[in-house]
This record gives C-alpha cells, sequence and structure tokens, in this order.
C-alpha cells in the first residue's frame, strides 16, 4: 500500500523528530550529569516567565494584586488571626475568598482539607477534598506584620 505524503509536512515531522530527540537526550543527560543539571533546569526560569505573563495580563485587566501595597484594615486583621491561631480552618468557600488576596501577597499560604483511606495491598489512598481549607501564615507573613508593628511604634 502507498500513502502520498506532502514532502513539506515530512519535512516539518523530520526536523521536529530530531528536535525532540535532542531534548530527549538533555534530559537523560540532565538527570546523570550533576555538571549538567543546573544549566538545564528550565522549569524554574518557564515558571518565573509564566508568572511574568500571567501578572501583565492581569495588570492589562486591572486585576494585578501588588506585591508589596499596604494592607487593608481588613487583611491585616485576617493576617494577624492566622498567626494567632497557627493554623486557622475555614469551614466554607465564601471564608477562603477572603483571604485569597493576602495569599497573593505570599502571606498565607491556603490549604484543602481531605479525608481519606489508605486501602490495604494499594498504592495511593483514596482522598477526597472535605471543602474545608486550612491557612497558615508563611515567613513572609510574619516579617509583615513584625514591619507593619515596627511603623506603629515609630
Amino acid at each position: 500500500m502507498n500513502i502520498l505524503v506532502n514532502i513539506e509536512d515530512l519535512e516539518t515531522l523530520v526536523w521536529a523528530t530530531s528536535v525532540l530527540k535532542t531534548v530527549e537526550g538533555a534530559l537523560a543527560t540532565r538527570k546523570i550529569d550533576p555538571f549538567v543539571r543546573p544549566h538545564l533546569d528550565f522549569t524554574a526560569a518557564n515558571d518565573r516567565c509564566a508568572a511574568i505573563v500571567r501578572d501583565a495580563r492581569r495588570q492589562m485587566s486591572g486585576t494585578l494584586v501588588v506585591w508589596d501595597e499596604v494592607l487593608s484594615e481588613g487583611d491585616e486583621k485576617r493576617l494577624r488571626r492566622v498567626d494567632e491561631n497557627g493554623i486557622l480552618e475555614l469551614s466554607n468557600i465564601d471564608q477562603k475568598v477572603e483571604y485569597d488576596t493576602l495569599a497573593a501577597k505570599g502571606y498565607v499560604v491556603i490549604g484543602t482539607g481531605v479525608s481519606g483511606t489508605v486501602w490495604s495491598g494499594e498504592k495511593h489512598a483514596d482522598i477526597n477534598p472535605t471543602h474545608r481549607y486550612r491557612v497558615k501564615v508563611t515567613d513572609r507573613g510574619r516579617a509583615k506584620i513584625a514591619k507593619i508593628d515596627a511603623e506603629k511604634i515609630a
């Protein structure tokens, strides 16, 4: 059986395959060569560039959260509440939304509560979200509280 293929399409596939083979080789080298590994770590660079693109899009749409802006009175109270409690448990999504701005600024991290079962002989547990959220303050959040307190004293 003979099949006709457009020569440009075939050439494109051949070049793409050769490029993928190069990437595949680089990834294999990255895993075993300690001198090459730091130079091929493009994941972190890609993540940073992706964040810049997202921030640019958010700024153009007017939804960008300014990283170091002054906290509103409500945000400051919420940040202090989390810091005082260690881990604050929230019972619904509406409460979680109140902490999203603090999370976007890096002052807190928000986790989803889960319940689950580890079955004998199974490789993975069955995990289900509980629709409860937990919030904890970050080092950056603690530093922000200390800075606010220092400014109030001065």
